[in-house]
């Protein structure tokens, strides 16, 4: 994967002897689906550099079973307002998205801190780029254009987000390429093989919603043959839509006749149990109509499993490697076509963990690499 702004894990020689750097992350909607998420993991990441001497966390509501080692989460029901009081006490707001929410704080903290640094951490791809190609109207600048001028630092995802910005005049030397990596206590999880292989293909997110298009990867898997659903079966893990359940699980039952077997296991909280149940499939699939990221593809890659996934989000970076997987197309008849393709061709779980180390990186080298840019 390309990595623009990428910056040795050794501190630049200006920036050695520097005070350690009082940081600030706020993200107001912080909930439980968040915690295994880059909203805590970056922060907790942070934590751990000793370039850094604390990092809050402001949420409205922080979930209760957030993990704390090393992170203060912050109740605050007006981060606006904490932010006026407090905003002198740190060197660095670390901010999320293109959103008037982001120009408000940013601008607060700019106001009463001139020296602090703003950073600002985007998301969400297709939303990006429909921010940025907006129309104006009577000279009335765009939110993106508001959160670009009050940042200092700002960092996207995917390499087709960034040639996006820096074909649109955002400068080099302001954006940097960070995509999202996995926690090195996940990675072990994964890395570990406990059990034999099973002929499951495996999909995990919020089933049922608009983005993840779940429907159309229970309907793939009726299409195919039925001598393919008397070995393969499908697996769906995550809280399902409740206006949808039952629509899924009547389309899932089609899809069984005359052979196969789709189980809906559930949101699954512990992580340990998350990352046996990939060790166990063989195929991931992730059929999403967009993605932020696409922090599952990372963790089914760093599994051992050959994936399939729509081009958005991290995918089009991960499956450039023909060797990780296939990216699916738009259309309903082909994307069956490449799903029986690969129930059939051989894989190797093993160099398919050893290719997915040398694309992705640990928190703690992001968290790194982020700082290294923050003081330049």
């Amino acid at each position: 994967m390309e990595m623009k702004g990428r910056i040795s894990r050794q501190a630049p020689k200006h920036a050695r002897g520097r005070a350690p750097l009082r940081w600030l992350s706020i993200f107001p909607a912080l909930a439980s689906e968040h915690i295994p998420k880059d909203v805590m993991l970056l922060p907790g990441a942070l934590t751990r550099s000793r370039r850094i001497n604390q990092v809050d966390l402001v949420a409205k509501s922080p979930p209760p079973e957030a993990p704390k080692s090393g992170l203060r989460l912050i109740a605050s029901r007006h981060p606006l307002w904490y932010l006026v009081l407090k905003s002198r006490d740190y060197d660095v707001l670390h901010l999320f998205h293109l959103k008037w929410e982001s120009v408000l704080l940013g601008l607060a903290f700019k106001l009463r801190n001139p020296r602090g640094r703003l950073y600002v951490k985007l998301d969400a791809d297709a939303f990006i780029e429909q921010q940025v190609s907006t129309r104006r109207r009577w000279r009335k600048p765009r939110v993106s254009d508001l959160v670009y001028i009050l940042a200092d630092r700002l960092s996207c995802e995917t390499t087709t987000i960034y040639r996006l910005l820096i074909a649109k005049g955002w400068s080099q030397h302001k954006l940097l390429l960070l995509p999202n990596g996995i926690e090195s206590d996940t990675r072990a999880l994964l890395a570990a093989e406990k059990s034999a292989r099973v002929q499951t293909i495996l999909t995990v997110g919020r089933l049922g919603t608009e983005q993840k298009n779940t429907e159309r990867l229970i309907r793939s898997y009726g299409a195919l043959p039925a001598h393919l659903r008397q070995i393969w079966s499908l697996t769906l893990v995550g809280p399902i839509e409740p206006s949808h359940e039952q629509a899924l699980r009547d389309l899932a039952t089609s899809a069984c006749c005359g052979g196969g077997e789709v189980n809906f296991v559930g949101r699954i909280a512990d992580r340990a149990s998350l990352c046996e149940l990939y060790g166990r499939a063989s195929i991931f699939v992730l059929p999403s109509r967009w993605e932020s990221s696409g922090l599952v593809l990372i963790e089914a890659l760093f599994a051992g499993l050959y994936s399939l996934a729509t081009p958005v989000g991290c995918a089009p970076d991960l499956l450039s490697d023909p060797q990780l997987g296939t990216l699916l197309p738009e259309e309903d008849s082909a994307f069956g076509v490449q799903l029986q393709q690969a129930l059939t061709i051989p894989r190797d779980p093993k160099a398919i963990k050893q290719r997915a180390a040398r694309l992705v990186r640990d928190w703690d080298d992001i968290a790194d690499t982020l700082i290294d840019a923050i003081i330049i």
